[in-house]
């Protein structure tokens, strides 16, 4: 196995480097969540992340990172527009780039170390591992345990109300939250095999769609319907079935996935709802011990369709498309697990709908 590879000379240059955050960041009363203790934070989890890569031989610059990571929220409470810069991703970016020059970096090691305090940006796609590992370093508790992911959304709550100066409904930032959320769920970010579970699902994306449906439900209540689409090919039609749902749509193709982020996120906003992008297939992903009200599969495998009554388990309706005729394997296995089968077809367009529900099991 190659051990890590650490590039560049050793790090001359951190003390400078955590001067400059001492005098960029609020502190963590004023900013409970993004304070200059949260650096602190990331650092631990990328360290974390950078382990896995030395045992899977994949090098890192852990200098570079370490830099990036100590400066990538500097001046975030400051509007971004007020300095002329298009994000706070950019401001601080911008801030770090010439702060290494003038601690005597050459251009191209400023630049790099810039480059990955950008990829916090959620419009940004992370490439290299030490941009990964920063994206994955700062949203960790979104797929971590659900009492560290409900402990950062309440800091991050207080640090709103804080920053705006006034009391603000909790249901009301949840959704504002969720709209924010959804922009980083959608690319799968990949550097070690510890990425996938046993089945070849993402670790990550699994507990963050787990702690995120759960949070919505307990916030708009135990009858907030949860629908997760998949889709195999083609594009992503939301299936909202009433006000503040939580919609998840698989995807695998990461260029669609992307693209439909930005209707997804309007047709979610109309009604209140939250809305994910995720990647994954039929048989692909786990919603961990979550129950959908509605399971819509573009693809009529036997797998797609086991998965879909597999994640209905405990209740709700699962919707097959299939181009020709039922398979009696699929029909056998829904009229073995479930109560109530339903065939439907469509005259004239070639395909047919089954809807299972009331699970005896």
């Amino acid at each position: 196995m190659t051990s890590i590879v650490t590039q560049g000379p050793l790090h001359t240059h951190l003390a400078a480097v955590r001067s400059l955050r001492e005098r960029t960041h609020l502190s963590d009363a004023q900013a409970p969540y993004h304070g200059l203790s949260h650096p602190d934070h990331v650092w631990s989890r990328a360290e974390v992340l950078c382990d896995r890569c030395e045992r899977a031989g994949v090098a890192v610059n852990r200098n570079n990172l370490r830099d990036a990571i100590e400066l990538h929220d500097a001046l975030s409470h400051i509007s971004p527009t007020l300095l002329g810069f298009s994000s706070s991703e950019k401001l601080a970016a911008t801030l770090t780039h010439n702060f290494l020059l003038a601690c005597g970096y050459s251009e191209e090691a400023a630049a790099e170390v810039a480059d990955i305090v950008m990829a916090t940006n959620p419009d940004v796609r992370p490439t290299t591992p030490e941009q990964i590992i920063i994206r994955a370093a700062d949203i960790w508790n979104i797929g971590s345990t659900y009492e560290e992911f409900s402990h950062a959304s309440q800091a991050l709550f207080a640090e709103t109300k804080l920053a705006r100066g006034q009391e603000i409904a909790f249901e009301d930032w949840i959704k504002g939250s969720h709209a924010f959320l959804r922009r980083f769920v959608w690319p799968l970010l990949e550097l070690t095999p510890a990425a996938r579970d046993a089945e070849g699902r993402s670790v990550w994306h699994t507990q963050a769609m787990s702690n995120l449906s759960r949070q919505w439900t307990s916030t708009f209540g135990p009858d907030s319907p949860v629908v997760a689409e998949f889709f195999p090919t083609g594009e992503v039609t939301p299936h909202f079935s009433k006000q503040y749902t939580f919609y998840i749509g698989i995807h695998p193709d990461e260029q669609s996935r992307h693209a439909a982020l930005q209707s997804v996120g309007a047709a979610a906003t109309t009604t209140q709802s939250a809305a994910y992008l995720i990647p994954g297939t039929a048989n692909g992903f786990s919603l961990a011990d979550e129950s959908c009200d509605t399971v819509i599969s573009h693809e009529c495998s036997l797998d797609a369709v086991c998965e879909s009554l597999r994640v209905t388990k405990t209740g709700g309706t699962v919707v097959v498309p299939f181009r020709d005729t039922l398979e009696p394997d699929i029909v056998g296995i829904a009229q073995t697990m479930y109560s109530d089968v339903i065939d439907q077809r469509k005259e004239g367009k070639g395909c047919s709908l089954v809807i299972v529900k009331h699970p005896i099991i």
